[in-house]
């Protein structure tokens, strides 16, 4: 189904042209996200689409290539914030040199995402963004059962993997993702 709506140019949707996407907005995506809500369809394209809008938050070349990567694939990915009560705010995860480690929490679609969006602090105390590619060494991903049938969700296990900072300053770049986040699960619930 991913590869079909894909096709569609959804993936991308509401990402600028500039930075390859299809120059929509969120209004197109709510939509997106309705129907498939109504249809109960197990696709990646919430988890995608937010990490998208953090990528294309974050506003750098690096972010920017990104988004390229996962448009022209079309490759599903996942942002992965949380470590149990923390939603990327004050990560344990920690960025040093060119590789992150720690564990995050309730990643969706994390089984099936070819890059991974992650919240991470410096040893200066900046919380960055980095992405990892899901095949890079050091990254386990343990799949949980959910009540939720339509939404797969695992924990993220980063051992040094190998990561490349897209926001030295991510604050932005983390809300904007949860706030997509939160209306398109809005959109699907409603669909």
């Amino acid at each position: 189904l991913f590869a079909e709506l894909a096709g569609l140019g959804v993936v991308g949707l509401a990402q600028s042209e500039d930075i390859g996407g299809q120059g929509g907005g969120l209004a197109d995506l709510v939509a997106v996200a309705e129907e498939l809500g109504a249809a109960l369809a197990s696709a990646p394209i919430h988890a995608t689409a937010v990490a998208l809008a953090a990528l294309e938050a974050a506003g750098t070349p690096a972010a920017a290539s990104a988004v390229g990567r996962l448009v022209d694939g079309p490759s599903p990915a996942t942002i992965a914030l949380s470590e149990g009560g923390s939603w990327g705010a004050d990560p344990e995860t920690v960025m040093s040199g060119d590789a992150v480690s720690g564990t995050k929490m309730f990643v969706v679609d994390a089984d099936v995402a070819a890059l991974f969006v992650v919240s991470a602090s410096t040893a200066e105390g900046r919380v960055v963004l980095v992405v990892v590619d899901a095949e890079a060494s050091g990254v386990q991903v343990r799949p949980h059962e959910s009540l939720d049938l339509t939404r797969r969700v695992s924990t993220v296990t980063f051992d040094a993997a190998p990561a490349v900072v897209v926001s030295d300053d991510a604050g932005e770049a983390i809300a904007r993702a949860l706030d997509v986040a939160a209306v398109l699960l809005g959109a699907e619930q409603v669909g």
